[in-house]
């Protein structure tokens, strides 16, 4: 047993170590060995249960909008790569083998703190964390005290738990399982009482809908604690691609306004992704959420106050500036 958010060290080593071990990563579209200076944009993302990201830049690959736009800024193809977890991303950056990352926070900052050679693209979107208990579970957070969690350590919901937990002064025994499936498992089988998750996970939709499990704290009421989308890009590509941050920044608003302007084909898109009901995609993946910005000040303080937390906790090796991570 002990207080949440105070005893990390073991497990700062072991990211550490992984981050930095390059082994082979995720199901690959790509290639090992493309030249980081040819004109094809080697993409990654995290959701390799998706054919494509279930977002903007998704919507702009399955329609053609993202290579017409990038073919503008001297990109004449995009190829994508689905990746299970972050640190599988992350290792494949680091590899040589991604220029363009679209992530988690959390593993974009512990990549660019264990040293990969990253900039700061855009901040593209923001979601809620949530902790779920069985129906007949805890009601309430504070029903936590002296029960066990289940979280991915390291991940976006892991700070958001931390924090929770803290500000209420509750201490429980937390579990690292690292599939979201997994941890729903444990929990219908009671061998973990809560669960801090992200409710887009269809598995985790299924289960509230059905009324298996139900929410008994989320992120909306911890002003500071939303989880953000990051997309980063390689240094090397930059260098040999000077105007690929503004095809970037471009790409991103031309998307953004085609989804606006047809929202019930994204959303129709959307459904047959993700394998979600129609009737819940809406308020999964909804549109208001996705900034057409590159940044926005206040995500910007949400991501460094992530970023000191990582720091605190040991999951970032050496501390960096956010304002000087991003590119201008």
């Amino acid at each position: 047993m002990f207080s949440v958010g105070r005893r990390w060290s073991t497990w700062a080593v072991s990211v550490t170590a992984v981050v930095a071990t390059l082994v082979a990563a995720g199901c690959s579209s790509g290639t090992d060995d493309a030249d980081p200076g040819s004109s094809t944009l080697r993409f990654g993302y995290v959701g390799s249960a998706t054919d494509y990201p279930a977002d903007e830049i998704g919507w702009a690959l399955h329609t053609g909008l993202a290579e017409e736009v990038l073919g503008e800024y001297g990109i004449d193809s995009v190829e994508r790569t689905a990746f299970g977890t972050g640190p599988d991303l992350n290792e494949a950056v680091i590899g040589g083998r991604i220029d363009v990352t679209s992530s988690g926070d959390t593993p974009a900052l512990t990549a660019r703190g264990t040293g990969a050679p990253t900039r700061l693209l855009a901040l593209p979107s923001s979601s809620d964390s949530i902790i779920v208990a069985r129906a007949d579970g805890p009601a309430d957070i504070t029903e936590l005290e002296g029960r066990k969690v289940a979280v991915v350590k390291g991940s976006t919901m892991h700070r958001f738990l931390v924090d929770a937990l803290d500000d209420n002064g509750v201490e429980v025994e937390l579990i690292n399982i690292n599939s979201t499936g997994d941890s729903i498992a444990a929990l219908s089988r009671g061998e973990v009482d809560a669960v801090a998750t992200v409710r887009y996970m269809e598995v985790v939709n299924a289960a509230l809908t059905g009324g298996q499990i139900a929410q008994i704290a989320t992120a909306a009421d911890y002003p500071g604690l939303a989880s953000l989308r990051v997309h980063t890009v390689t240094e090397d590509f930059v260098d040999s691609h000077a105007d690929f941050p503004a095809g970037w920044a471009d790409l991103r608003a031309r998307a953004v306004e085609d989804i606006t302007a047809r929202p019930a084909e994204y959303f129709d898109w959307l459904a047959e992704l993700t394998g979600s009901p129609r009737t819940d995609v809406e308020s999964l993946y909804p549109i208001d959420t996705i900034n057409a910005e590159s940044t926005d000040p206040q995500w910007v303080d949400w991501l460094t106050g992530t970023k000191d937390f990582l720091v605190d906790q040991q999951l970032i090796r050496n501390d960096f500036d956010i304002q000087q991570w991003t590119i201008a």
